[in-house]
């Protein structure tokens, strides 16, 4: 694998889709303070708009899959990332920080689709476990060094110029090649019709949403809520949080290894999802940072290990459109949060933590049961890794 390509998939996979995610949550409470707003409408900016803008990032991803470089998908979504989050630090109201964080959902939708296809053309399922630890450890950088700017009174501002500045310095980083991702000339066409009708497709679509979303939706009210039901410090609400991402950032990488080593996807399902929604259980239930800490180790490790299957099955379970199938399933996944998370935040205003994290366990053992047996049929063993590639 390219040095500096898996470098630039990490760095652009940790500014441009990790850091948008993990930006507002150490924030929520000076939100609250400066607007006037309550904890559903903070949900509103830190998951409905935000995922918004990435479906509809995802959709502008799939009709161009077709008629643009990937490079060129990667570029834009840095300039829109720019662009979003200066407009949510320089907002004085809540429709400007909306506006923001539409952006910025925008950038994260493209980002979704075409650093995953650099990723899988350019160095095989190991460069897209890559990019998985890299979107991870970017959520875990945001929230800890967001809690530890906010315990320290530094205007909350600050984090998001900080996010507008890596996506600026990310912009040239990979090299400018060509890179050559096999399409049908249809892919674009028919493309939904074909998905939704099959039943594969929404099966590894639900496996997307379990190993993409549910650390995304727990970690848009993690610190907020360590800190208001656990009575953890902001710090150290922080450190568990950076916990949960930065075990999530090595264990995608290992897995990205485990399965194109050829691990069975049926055992990395099954344990996985078995894990992850334990974890999930368990931390809406605790109150002490040790069960917290237990709880994020298990979610870490669990949701992980199905996450490069996820980006390997949504390419292949509609093999002549690989491009359009994955950006449509993105589309999906950009659509799950929008009434996720600030319906979670609710629960947790409310004191239903124990069943807004049940709920969302009850969603991974589903999961489970329907991907136990693999919708796609796996790859034959490892093969050599794929060379560069030239052309498109």
């Amino acid at each position: 694998m390219n040095a500096r390509r898996g470098i630039g998939v990490f760095v652009l996979a940790a500014a441009i889709t990790g850091w948008n995610c993990g930006n507002v949550g150490p924030v929520v409470g000076s939100l609250t303070r400066d607007f006037d707003i309550g904890l559903g409408e903070v949900g509103l900016l830190s998951g409905t708009f935000f995922f918004a803008g990435s479906a509809v990032g995802s959709l502008v991803g799939a009709a161009l899959a077709r008629r643009i470089r990937v490079l060129s998908g990667i570029w834009a979504s840095c300039l829109l990332s720019v662009a979003g989050n200066v407009l949510f630090a320089a907002g004085d109201s809540v429709a400007v920080l909306a506006a923001g964080r539409v952006l910025a959902g925008l950038a994260f939708g493209l980002a979704a689709v075409f650093i995953p296809t650099y990723a899988r053309v350019m160095g095989g399922l190991k460069m897209v476990g890559l990019f998985g630890a890299g979107l991870t450890l970017g959520v875990a950088a945001a929230l800890l060094l967001g809690s530890i700017l906010e315990g320290a009174g530094v205007d909350w501002r600050v984090a998001f110029v900080i996010t507008a500045a890596l996506a600026a310095i990310a912009l040239p980083i990979l090299p400018n090649q060509p890179v050559e991702v096999q399409r049908a000339a249809s892919e674009g066409g028919g493309l939904a019709r074909e998905a939704l009708g099959n039943q594969a497709w929404w099966r590894v679509q639900l496996l997307g949403i379990a190993t993409l979303n549910l650390p995304l939706i727990v970690g848009a009210w993690l610190v907020h809520y360590l800190i208001t039901g656990y009575g953890l410090s902001a710090a150290l609400a922080g450190g568990i949080a950076f916990a949960l991402f930065g075990i999530s950032a090595v264990m995608r990488d290992v897995a990205g290894r485990i399965t194109a080593a050829g691990a069975g996807p049926s055992m990395l399902v099954v344990v996985g999802l078995a894990l992850g929604a334990g974890g999930l259980v368990l931390l809406g239930q605790g109150s002490s940072a040790s069960v917290a800490l237990v709880s994020v180790a298990l979610m870490g490790v669990g949701l992980s290990l199905p996450y490069p299957l996820y980006y390997d099955e949504a390419e292949r379970v509609l093999p002549d459109r690989p491009v359009g199938s994955l950006a449509l399933m993105q589309v999906g996944a950009g659509l799950f949060p929008i009434p996720v998370i600030p319906l979670f935040g609710a629960a947790l205003a409310s004191g239903d933590a124990d069943l807004a994290f049940a709920a969302l366990g009850a969603f991974a053992l589903l999961t489970l049961i329907l991907n136990a047996r693999p919708p796609v049929p796996p790859r034959a063993p490892a093969r050599a890794e794929p060379p560069g590639a030239t052309g498109r």
